[in-house]
């Protein structure tokens, strides 16, 4: 299970100090768009996903949106975010991420792979090398293949999967 098995588990993006996750030797974000970012279908980022972005830059780091949407898509939700976007990303294949870190000279163990699901995002993170952070979706999946996707997760919870084992990411203090 080890390929499926986030380095880090939170409750949601807002709850995290963004501003010490520099020190944890991170540099780069990949962010996943559905479920993730926004519910899924968004085409657009809402103020409290803009603002959770400005909060990470803030912290000084950089920023890649990594969706398996279409590239049009993607494109129209970071186009006034000022954020790279790769899309068709084909997670779990890991191709894209390590082709991104190549143009860009970084080492994935510098990078976080974030998203809501175990056999896309945390495997693609996994693949390229990079650590991983899952969060709980933010909507009810549209798409009848993530729904039987997470029938698999179910399985994989109830069969010695333990989210409460794996250790979150700094929190703000406002929530400590």
């Amino acid at each position: 299970m080890h390929i499926i098995t986030p380095d880090f588990y939170n409750q949601s993006l807002t709850e995290i100090d963004w501003q010490k996750i520099p020190s944890l030797g991170i540099e780069l974000l990949f962010l996943d768009i559905d479920n993730t970012l926004a519910p899924d279908g968004s085409r657009q980022a809402d103020l409290a996903t803009i603002n959770l972005l400005k909060e990470m830059k803030k912290a000084g780091l950089s920023l890649c949106v990594l969706s398996n949407a279409k590239a049009e898509r993607g494109a129209e939700f970071t186009k006034n975010l000022g954020i790279p976007y790769l899309g068709l990303a084909m997670k779990p294949l890991a191709f894209k991420i390590k082709s991104f870190l190549r143009q860009q000279g970084l080492k994935p163990e510098r990078c976080l792979m974030i998203g809501d699901q175990l056999f896309t995002d945390v495997m693609a993170g996994r693949r390229s090398g990079c650590k991983t952070l899952l969060v709980p979706p933010l909507a009810e999946d549209l798409s009848g293949f993530v729904r039987w996707k997470r029938k698999l997760e179910n399985y994989c919870y109830r069969h010695g999967l333990d989210l409460q084992a794996i250790p979150a990411l700094p929190k703000c203090k406002r929530l400590q």
